[in-house]
């Protein structure tokens, strides 16, 4: 007999508390090392990952309609689109 169906994805999300939209730039100033070592992984450049996060920035700074649910995640989720779109 199956046991209980997982929580999917966007119900763990939903249990975060969100950020305001104005709050992005601080957990970006905090997490700045971190995703530029992330997008350093992904492009494989400094110099390129520390665009990405520029980018992001320049992104984050444009209103937004909400609060965030999960910060990290929307930022990775900004870059990655900022490197895929390269």
């Amino acid at each position: 007999m199956p046991g209980p169906a997982p929580k999917s994805r966007s119900h763990v999300v939903a249990d975060a508390d969100p950020i305001p939209p104005a709050g992005l730039s601080a957990v970006l100033a905090a997490n700045r090392p971190q995703l530029v070592r992330f997008f350093t992984g992904r492009t494989g450049s400094v110099a390129e990952a520390e665009d990405v996060v520029q980018e992001i920035w320049l992104h984050i700074a444009e209103p937004m309609t909400g609060p965030i649910a999960n910060p990290i995640a929307y930022l990775h989720r900004v870059g990655m689109n900022i490197v895929l779109d390269r």
